[in-house]
């Protein structure tokens, strides 16, 4: 538990932002239009998210 607390709190403000979204169920498209960023930028934040 603490291995992932403290991965998480590497994770930048924005990344937080997606992973909300993500455990939230929603698409890279969807997180994109609630942020009103890119899908692509989206896509790079998750990929960060998921190494």
């Amino acid at each position: 538990m603490a291995d992932a607390t403290r991965r998480v709190d590497s994770f930048s403000p924005r990344e937080r932002e997606v992973l909300e979204g993500l455990i939230g169920g929603r698409s890279n498209k969807v997180i994109a239009h609630q942020l009103g960023r890119s899908v692509r930028t989206i896509g790079i934040r998750r990929a960060r998210i998921m190494r």
